[in-house]
C-alpha cells in the first residue's frame, strides 16, 4: 500500500491520491475517485513543492522549468 492509500484507508470522509503536479490531465482521475469513493468533494489541499539546492550556474534551463511546473 502506498502513502497515499494509507492515508485515506478506512475513510468514509478522506481521500488520497498520488499524481503528477507538472502534468494537468492526471487531475481528473483523482477529482473522479474522490467523487466515486465519498461522493463529493468540498475542500482540495495541494500540497505538492519541490527545491533544488544547487549554484546558480549549476542549474539547467530543464531544472528550472521542471521547478516552475510544480510550484506555479
Amino acid at each position: 500500500m502506498g502513502q497515499a492509500d494509507a492515508f485515506g484507508a478506512g475513510s468514509d470522509t478522506l481521500a488520497a491520491f498520488p499524481f503528477d503536479a507538472t502534468d494537468p490531465s492526471t487531475a481528473t482521475p483523482w477529482v473522479d475517485g474522490t467523487i466515486d469513493r465519498i461522493g463529493q468533494l468540498d475542500a482540495l489541499a495541494n500540497n505538492a513543492g519541490i527545491l533544488q539546492v544547487v549554484d546558480f550556474e549549476k542549474d539547467t534551463e530543464a531544472d528550472l522549468r521542471d521547478l516552475w511546473a510544480v510550484n506555479a
